[in-house]
């Protein structure tokens, strides 16, 4: 399977990830949903060569194409079964890809200034004290680096109807629910040094959806991130910056 030129299992159960096959399964536009936030922070990300990593790789999707982009690429996840998968399909596309094991909520196992770039795509809201994951992701990038940090913006409609259920007793929270304000985001990344260059949003929409209303969301998308002010209601907040 070839998505965005990605090769994939074609029976993506077989990864052992529910994660990998309810993103990447079902119907294309499902897929391009899924993809395009991962392509938008991967395109956010102004580099060319030099070493990189991606802190909270998951699936190691992000790692492969991340590694068009850098010379070699190390791809960080918390899970051991995320990283073995990584490294299957870093195997597949025969992309310069190395996993390590490591906990994002902790000091990141690299020297400081290590690498020329660094992305992460929805993880910090998994992490209770995320200024410190935020820290430790600075600290690793060389100055002059570039990073890209995606999170769900706390206003984005998904968000919205997510607190909407929340009060109503339709769905409970989990440990990943820190929607992190825009201007929090920002002054935390400029308090370390971080010269923010631009902010930016992506559709996304909850995996578990189904098939019938990816065509429809897919529609929307392109309308809703050019609508000025209002692509705030959009799910994903990029954050791209200079160290």
């Amino acid at each position: 399977m070839n998505i965005c030129g990605v090769l994939m299992p074609d029976d993506l159960a077989s990864l052992g990830s529910p994660y990998v096959a309810m993103h990447y399964a079902g119907n294309e536009a499902r897929r391009h949903i899924s993809v395009h936030r991962v392509q938008a922070v991967i395109d956010s990300l102004e580099m060319s060569g030099g070493n990189a990593v991606d802190v909270g790789c998951g699936s190691g999707f992000s790692s492969v194409l991340l590694s068009r982009k850098a010379s070699s690429v190390v791809a960080v996840d918390v899970g051991a079964h995320m990283v073995r998968i990584a490294g299957h399909l870093a195997k597949l596309n025969e992309a310069p890809v190395a996993g390590v094991i490591a906990d994002a909520s902790k000091p990141l196992p690299f020297p400081d200034a290590y690498f020329d770039g660094l992305i992460s795509i929805e993880m910090i809201e998994h992490i209770v004290d995320w200024r410190a994951s935020v820290r430790e992701m600075v600290r690793v990038v060389r100055p002059g680096g570039r990073l890209v940090i995606s999170t769900p913006g706390r206003y984005g409609l998904a968000q919205m109807i997510k607190t909407i259920l929340v009060k109503a007793g339709l769905w409970k929270l989990g440990t990943y629910e820190w929607f992190i304000p825009r201007r929090q985001m920002i002054r935390e990344l400029e308090g370390l040094g971080v010269r923010v260059t631009a902010v930016k949003h992506a559709v996304f929409t909850a995996p578990m959806l189904p098939d019938v209303v990816m065509p429809l969301i897919r529609g929307i998308e392109r309308v809703v991130e050019a609508a000025g002010p209002l692509s705030r209601l959009c799910s994903t907040t990029i954050y791209c910056g200079v160290t």
